[in-house]
């Protein structure tokens, strides 16, 4: 179902080719690379630092809501 009624945007990694085209139903996304982990994140809640602009918002509400890796 997700593969026909929706488009599949990719989303290159470091050190993953993407060979275009995938199909006629996705799309390589050509966007600048950023250096992110989940672990990283987790260290940074833990000191308090801000990752306003690393995850969306609904998902940093349910974070401190649930007070996860604190």
């Amino acid at each position: 179902v997700l593969l026909r009624d929706y488009p599949i945007i990719v989303y290159q990694r470091p050190g993953f080719e993407v060979v275009e085209p995938l199909s006629e139903r996705t799309q390589v996304l050509h966007a600048p690379l950023i250096e992110i982990s989940a672990t990283m994140i987790r260290k940074m809640i833990r000191e308090k630092k801000s990752i306003k602009y690393l995850i969306p918002e609904p998902v940093i509400a349910y974070i401190n809501e649930n007070r996860y890796y604190q």
